[in-house]
């Protein structure tokens, strides 16, 4: 939600303020990562897909998708949150 594009300029600086606050950035990371290493459930398919290996290129890579049908969003890369 803090990362979806065209939010509300008060959500911004309220990400702002979060950034400055290390349980965020921990759980974001950890979000990140748990992501990418974790099963989840395909939206497309409605299946559930097997992880992969969190390689240490991951951690430069920033995370993108969609938050609704018609909203993007772009998180930081892990080592950029920590």
């Amino acid at each position: 939600m803090f990362y979806a594009h065209g939010i509300a300029p008060i959500a911004e600086i309220v990400r702002e303020i979060f950034n400055f606050f290390p349980p965020f950035l921990f759980t974001l990371s950890y979000g990140q990562i748990a992501r990418v290493a974790g099963d989840h459930l395909e939206s497309s398919t409605m299946i559930w897909a097997e992880g992969r290996d969190y390689n240490w290129s991951d951690l430069f890579e920033p995370s993108k998708g969609l938050v609704a049908i018609s909203k993007t969003y772009t998180v930081p890369s892990v080592f950029n949150n920590l």
